[in-house]
Order: C-alpha cells, then structure tokens, then sequence
C-alpha cells in the first residue's frame, strides 16, 4: 500500500527558512544589475552597484555576517540535536569559511575606509596585485580562481547530482531529520541562491563563444564576477541559516 506523503512540517522533516528570507534577493540583484547595465541613464547606478565597495559587494557580505549572527548561536545551542558528531565540525567549518568570505570580501576592513591602498605595508603590495590587504589576490588561481571553481562544482554535486542520486535509489530528496544527509545537504530554500551560482557567468561566456571578446566600449556593463560573489555569499548565508533554523525547530 503506498504511504501518505509526509507533511512539509512533521517531527522527521523540521520547517525550512520561510520564503520572504531567502527568496526576495536571489530574484532581486542579477535584475536589477542587468537594468542597470542596459539602460545608459542607470549606468551610474550599475557603477555604484558594481564597483569593490560599492551595494553588491556589501549586500553579499551583510547576508553573511547576520546568517552567522543567528546560526552560530542557534546551532550550538540545539548542537545535541544533530544525529552525527561530525556535523559539528563540518558545521563550525563552514561558519569559518563564511567569516573567511566576509573578511577577503571587505579586505579586512580596507573597503570600509579603515585604511586605503596607501597605507598598505610594502611587503603585501608586493605580492598583492591589487595592492589591499587580502589573500585572494595573492597567488593568482590559487586563491581566487579555484576556490570559487570548487564552490562552483560542490553546488552542481549538491543541487544536481545528489538529487538524482536520491531518486534513482528511491529515496525522498529532502531525508528525515534523523539521516545526517538531512543537514549537509541544501535544502530548497538554497535554490535561487544556487541557480545564481550556476548560471550568472553564462551570458558573458555565450556572448565570447559566438562573437568573440566584448567590444571595449561595453566590456565594462559585462563583469559578472562581483554579482557571482554575491550569489555564493547568497548562498552559504541561506544554507547555514537554513540548517539552524531547521535545527532550532526539530523536537529533542
């Protein structure tokens, strides 16, 4: 006999983030970017938008320091509710990861006028190719390039890959909250974040693949990489909020 459907709330499947936290800004920023880009008379706001201390960079890393402020004290508070101890390592990981992010986002404080590229010691500006206190310009790929590759690769595993995985074995795709999978893996509120993640550099690519590089003039109303930072940022702020809000709400 087939069994009823779970509810969308039970003692097995914890509530999710409610929809106005995590679905009002994915929807909302590659938009407006776009418009901004689009339409000459928004150009100044597209470079207010658009440049290192400018809206997308702070929003990006406001969404990752107010996830931290409600999950950390969230998840070690109701940290005993987790089915599996290593969730807490991988758990206080990614908190780490998202305080990593802010910093490198913000130079440490240089993009909130603490210091300016002057007051940069000469032994980092030697090494730093942008001339801020930061690793990710350090090193080329290694710490730039690659991580957000990485990044890039974990959200096709997490939100293609493991979803067939589940079906094919016959498994619910979001797992009751006693499988340690219910809370490593994203939950749909994580979605239009993820979506962003995937697909946000693909029109530049499409524009290079059919007609070459993007005339010099327009190039500029192109960049992606400040948007696809936020998106990321987006995306580890709803995942960790997601998972303490589950966790607050699961029953002892």
């Amino acid at each position: 006999m087939t069994q009823p459907a779970e509810p969308a709330t039970s003692p097995t499947r914890p509530r999710d983030l409610p929809a106005w936290v995590w679905l009002p800004l994915p929807l909302l920023v590659y938009p407006l970017v776009a418009l901004a880009a689009a339409v000459p008379t928004l150009h100044p706001l597209y470079d207010w938008l658009m440049t290192k201390e400018g809206g997308v960079e702070l929003l990006g890393v406001a969404a990752l320091l107010a996830s931290l402020m409600y999950s950390l004290p969230t998840i070690y508070r109701h940290r005993h509710k987790l089915p599996a101890r290593w969730l807490k390592v991988w758990f206080a990981l990614v908190m780490f990861a998202m305080f990593f992010l802010a910093g490198e986002e913000l130079s440490w404080g240089q993009h909130l006028g603490f210091w300016d590229h002057e007051d940069v010691p000469d032994a980092i500006k030697a090494v730093n190719d942008q001339n801020e206190t930061n690793l990710h310009n350090i090193g080329g790929n290694a710490l730039d390039v690659n991580p957000t590759n990485a990044v890039v690769l974990a959200t096709f595993v997490a939100f293609i890959i493991n979803p067939i995985y589940l079906k094919w074995r016959g498994k619910p795709l979001i797992l009751p909250a006693h499988d340690p999978g219910h809370w490593f893996w994203p939950t749909p509120a994580a979605l239009p974040a993820a979506i962003g993640v995937l697909l946000i550099r693909f029109p530049q690519r499409i524009y290079r693949w059919t007609a070459g590089e993007i005339p010099d003039d327009v190039s500029v109303y192109w960049r992606h990489s400040e948007v696809h930072e936020c998106y990321i940022a987006l995306l580890f702020a709803t995942y960790l909020a997601a998972a303490a809000h589950r966790l607050r709400n699961t029953p002892p």
